[in-house]
């Protein structure tokens, strides 16, 4: 295991600040404690990464749905789907995704069981 505090992404916690108005990812604050017990060590930081990148654009899809209507009008006249609904279902698929390999479904919590050693 490493010197210091883990980080998802390897970087400074000053280099993760948070833009104002967007949404932490929600396993930021709780990947030290699984680091710490054991659950997810140090070459888990992709995954971690992949699940908080999903969950980004999981949040801006779904606040572009909120914006925009279902259906839209091209300017040829024509009408579509909106995109924002297959974008956010497929990440919501993503994050489930790493959410298992990470042991942070209640399923998968069962099936996660400690590294021999930190990483």
């Amino acid at each position: 295991m490493g010197q210091g505090p883990f980080h998802p992404a390897g970087e400074p916690a000053q280099a993760r600040q948070q833009h104002p108005g967007s949404d932490p990812c929600p396993a930021q604050g709780f990947a030290a404690s699984l680091h710490l017990r054991g659950i997810i060590g140090d070459n888990d930081r992709a995954v971690l990464a992949a699940y908080c990148q999903a969950y980004g654009r999981w949040v801006g899809a779904e606040r572009k749905l909120a914006e925009t209507p279902l259906l839209i009008t091209l300017p040829s006249g024509y009408i579509q789907q909106s995109p924002w609904p297959a974008i956010a279902t497929k990440q919501l698929e993503i994050m489930h995704k790493y959410a298992a390999e990470l042991g942070l479904s209640p399923v998968s919590r069962s099936r996660v069981t400690k590294l021999r050693s930190h990483e």
